[in-house]
């Protein structure tokens, strides 16, 4: 199946980002970015549009696939197909396109995020090859009118100091970030959420949003300190800052010690994704 290739850095990106809101229109989770968002995202998951594609039948563009690669790792950040061209290996040309172009830019390892219960998707990465890793759950805590809202001892930092701190939280917790989590992501994220230093307990990054607030990350200074401890002066710092409004984590691992210190919070599972892997070489 020839396809048409251009990469997303020949293109007009208003376009892109039209293409890539339609398809994913009608997905159980939409894209609805504009270019301001997009740029953002962009920078903040290392997407390179040099190495992201377009695949063209004639004049009409009937998918894409957006890469995000740090070193020998890359990720899809996002990639679809038109509804009327579903199901007829489009897909299939396309990851084989984009892997090569990786293989030749020396990557190792690909990973991507699907819907747990998206069991169409599920089987068709599993079919070309990826693994499961593990489960990313996305959380929400209600109102809590037991925590008392309190910013002292709150103080801004910058993307810097975060990322010197989540770089030894990874180290001294044995914390295995995913993507969205790790230190370099909060580093390239300086300037679009608050970062804070949580007195002498931990730091915290997080935003809001007219559906309430939202935690990036939160983390211990040191072993001295709990997840559960920090998490308690996070949510403090929050409603003391934007009043008690629901408050939201996306897609943690399971497998990092703040998913304990959340459960036991009383935050509520939404929904999960799976982080699935593939090894080029």
């Amino acid at each position: 199946m020839p396809l048409e290739v251009k990469r997303v850095s020949q293109i007009n990106l208003a376009f892109f980002i039209g293409l890539v809101n339609g398809i994913f229109e009608d997905y159980k989770l939409p894209i609805k970015w504009d270019l301001l968002g997009f740029e953002l995202d962009a920078r903040e998951n290392s997407v390179v549009l040099s190495e992201s594609f377009v695949f063209y039948e004639g004049e009409q563009a009937v998918g894409f696939v957006l890469v995000a690669r740090r070193r020998n790792r890359a990720r899809i950040d996002a990639m679809g197909v038109i509804p009327e061209r579903r199901g007829l290996g489009v897909a299939h040309y396309m990851l084989d396109y984009t892997f090569e172009h990786l293989r030749w830019r020396g990557v190792a390892l690909v990973s991507l995020e699907v819907l747990e219960d998206d069991l169409r998707a599920r089987k068709f990465y599993k079919k070309y090859g990826f693994t499961d890793r593990r489960r990313l759950v996305n959380y929400v805590k209600h109102p809590d009118t037991s925590i008392r809202p309190e910013t002292k001892g709150v103080q801004e930092v910058d993307a810097r100091w975060v990322h010197e701190k989540a770089l030894r939280a990874q180290l001294v917790f044995s914390r295995k970030p995913n993507w969205q989590r790790e230190p370099v992501t909060l580093l390239l994220a300086n300037g679009r959420y608050r970062m804070l230093k949580l007195a002498d307990l931990g730091y915290l990054v997080w935003g809001s949003n007219k559906d309430g607030a939202f935690i990036v990350d939160v983390a211990p200074l040191n072993e001295t300190h709990t997840f559960h401890e920090v998490l308690g002066k996070a949510l403090s710092c929050i409603y003391g800052s934007v009043g008690r409004v629901p408050v939201s984590i996306a897609n943690l691992p399971e497998d990092d010690p703040l998913s304990e210190a959340v459960v036991n919070a009383g935050f509520t599972p939404l929904f999960n994704q799976i982080e699935m892997c593939y090894n080029l070489h």
